[in-house]
């Protein structure tokens, strides 16, 4: 596994599987430990910072990304489970009620939020679709953030039970296309 990688997997599933938490029994599981992401995990990070880190974690996602300050619009969970693991790829899954492995352009936008995006991230203005590929729509949605404040936190919201397209013109009076035709125009030199 590729240094990126391993903080792809470890960090986005940190990043965006807690938000709504709150007195929460965090679990760690190493399911790649021999893997070389495995154990650079528990050489560098290991299971209980990562315990320790989860609630700082929670409250960046809480707070800044999703902007959920009521606790009536967070999910309430006993326990999340971050499981640790060797991929080839993206991937982004939930199963169960406490089982999230989350890495898509949400979980990207975050980690641009959080100054996390690793060497190699998409610069503002690249790619070719603004679903091309997780950092390029992480970019696109940090675009879409600077014309509606609050964009990710509102979109967020609307998904919590279906996705659609429509919500990004719902949100900004413009279709998507037209967004990343104007997003494009900002950043061609």
């Amino acid at each position: 596994m590729a240094p990126h990688s391993f903080f792809s997997c470890t960090f986005l599933t940190l990043f965006l599987c807690f938000h709504g938490i709150t007195a929460v029994d965090y679990r760690v599981i190493n399911d790649a430990p021999t893997t070389p992401g495995g154990i650079r995990f528990t050489n560098e990070i290991g299971i209980p910072y990562t315990k320790q880190i989860m609630g700082t974690i929670n409250n960046f996602i809480w707070s800044v990304v999703f902007q959920q300050t009521n606790p009536s619009d967070q999910k309430q969970l006993d326990f999340v489970n971050t499981y640790i693991v060797e991929f080839d790829g993206a991937e982004a899954i939930s199963w169960g009620n406490n089982n999230i492995n989350l890495i898509e352009g949400i979980a990207d936008y975050t980690k641009l939020k959080a100054n996390y995006a690793q060497d190699g991230f998409a610069k503002p203005g690249q790619g070719d679709r603004w679903d091309q590929g997780y950092d390029f729509t992480a970019r696109f949605l940090e675009y879409c953030d600077g014309l509606v404040p609050g964009f990710v936190a509102k979109l967020n919201k609307m998904m919590r039970v279906t996705y659609n397209v429509k919500y990004f013109e719902d949100l900004t009076g413009k279709p998507v296309d037209q967004l990343w035709q104007e997003y494009k125009a900002k950043y061609s030199h």
